[in-house]
């Protein structure tokens, strides 16, 4: 999908979102972010991301899934898996 397109599209994603998580929009490209300190923050990120692939279905959008990248940020050693 085109950049022009994409912010036609994505228009009440911020509103839909933010009650959750940050989301930072860019040409045809979103980000979200938050900020985990808590179990509860791990809950709103869950949530958020739900929301964000209801969001998807309801505009039947791709399913974006397979480009999603994480990043952890911590001075905490944290084992994934």
């Amino acid at each position: 999908m085109g950049p022009i397109l994409f912010i036609i599209y994505s228009n009440d994603l911020p509103d839909i979102c933010q009650q959750f998580v940050e989301i930072y929009l860019f040409a045809d490209d979103a980000k979200l972010y938050k900020h985990i300190t808590s179990e509860d923050d791990h809950v709103s990120l869950q949530m958020g991301l739900d929301v964000l692939q209801e969001w998807s279905d309801r505009w039947l959008l791709k399913s974006f899934m397979g480009e999603i990248l994480i990043m952890i940020i911590s001075t905490i050693f944290i084992k994934t898996n």
